[in-house]
């Protein structure tokens, strides 16, 4: 694999992916859970790049037996979306390495 700017940037897409595809799972997984509350997952920029900001929510202090604010379509949703930027910054990351080999058959 390459160093280049264009790998850093689909690596940092694919950390982000796998970082929210984590949190969704959590939230999945606690979805039963009483008083859980569900927490959140965004992306921001981050030169070169993006970064996933993830709050993994958790069951708060009182115990209530409320049902889990967690919704199945949202996190569904969450991950249908993560998987996409895994594999578009995947894409990224092959073609910036096919550039290379390229180049580098050229120049033999």
């Amino acid at each position: 694999m390459t160093n280049g700017i264009n790998s850093s940037i689909g690596l940092s897409g694919v950390t982000a992916a796998s970082r929210v595809l984590n949190n969704s799972a959590h939230q999945v997984a606690n979805a039963n859970t009483s008083d859980f509350r569900a927490g959140t997952s965004s992306l921001v920029d981050r030169a070169p790049g993006v970064r996933a900001v993830t709050d993994p929510g958790g069951q708060t202090d009182a115990v209530n037996d409320r049902p889990s604010n967690v919704s199945l379509a949202r996190e569904t949703a969450t991950q249908m979306g993560a998987q996409a930027l895994y594999r578009a910054n995947l894409a990224t990351i092959r073609t910036e390495d096919e550039v290379l080999g390229t180049a580098i058959d050229i120049k033999r």
